[in-house]
């Protein structure tokens, strides 16, 4: 006869500590891909919003173009007048007409969740208006919430026609922060999109690796090589030497008030790069500044 094997069950002791150990390995790799404790998750949550940003902000100066590139070159088919300024479209004027073109349903600019109030405006320089706000808190002031779950903060428009975008990398999750410390960077961070569509990094995040690194690109590459990789901040006044030129907006001063003495420390002996001459306001600077698109 054939010898039956009997297979001995796991007890409920040994089933519970299993579970137990696998619970606390799942909570330790949750833990390690917060962006507070981990800056490649960090750096990936900020250039998607960059990428979202200016992707929709392109989009928007395209269709303008497009479309008065149209009425011009119909005008010159029927041998009419050029369009009147009236006639011809420019980016939104305003911050809720912005608002309108990055949400709309029919472009679909930026995909978000649920309604949006772009009436909801915030501050364009103050860090402190997002202190102590929870996650419900932060969704019901955002001016809209993206599909990914980032909330979107638009302040009013200037007189130059920039807005000021605060976004909370992280939605919900903590720790809802625009103060920036040197262990713990802030997940709330601001751009500017410029009058012409181009969206400029700005604050903390220029300064700081976690977030966004640049190279120095000459114009002409017979010059020189792009430059090594380093901060945003860095690489503008390696380009630009601090001067601002009104042919690209990545060269302008950042709005946002700096004043934590740590990140000055960390840019404190930067200096413009010799390759890079001032040229005049109103024409293309020598270099530009080329934001890393791949993480490192």
């Amino acid at each position: 006869m054939k010898k039956i094997l009997r297979q001995k069950a796991f007890s409920l002791p040994e089933i519970l500590i299993v579970m137990s150990i696998v619970a606390i390995a799942a909570l330790l790799f949750i833990t390690t891909l917060r962006p507070n404790s981990d800056k490649l998750v960090l750096k990936k949550l900020y250039y998607n919003a960059y990428r979202t940003l200016s992707t929709a902000a392109y989009n928007i100066q395209a269709d303008v173009e497009d479309y008065n590139n149209k009425l011009i070159e119909e005008a010159d088919a029927a041998g009419t007048e050029q369009p009147s300024e009236n006639e011809l479209k420019s980016f939104p004027k305003t911050q809720a007409e912005l608002c309108e073109k990055l949400i709309s349903d029919k472009e679909g600019y930026i995909n978000i969740s649920g309604g949006a109030a772009c009436s909801n405006v915030v501050q364009a320089d103050s860090e402190q208006q997002f202190k102590d706000k929870t996650g419900p808190e932060l969704r019901k002031m955002a001016t809209f919430t993206a599909s990914n779950g980032m909330y979107y903060f638009m302040s009013p428009m200037d007189a130059e026609g920039n807005t000021i975008i605060w976004v909370d990398l992280t939605g919900d999750r903590a720790p809802n922060t625009a103060e920036w410390r040197k262990a713990a960077p802030a997940d709330i961070v601001p751009f500017m999109i410029a009058y012409n569509g181009v969206v400029v990094p700005l604050g903390y995040p220029t300064y700081d690796i976690r977030y966004l690194t640049a190279r120095i690109t000459n114009s002409d590459p017979d010059v020189t090589k792009d430059s090594q990789i380093m901060s945003f901040y860095a690489a503008k006044v390696g380009a630009f030497n601090n001067k601002s030129y009104k042919l690209e907006p990545l060269s302008w001063s950042d709005p946002i008030t700096m004043s934590n003495k740590e990140i000055t420390q960390m840019v404190h002996n930067v200096s413009a790069d010799a390759n890079c001459e001032d040229r005049q306001e109103t024409e293309f600077p020598a270099c530009t500044v080329l934001i890393e698109q791949q993480i490192r």
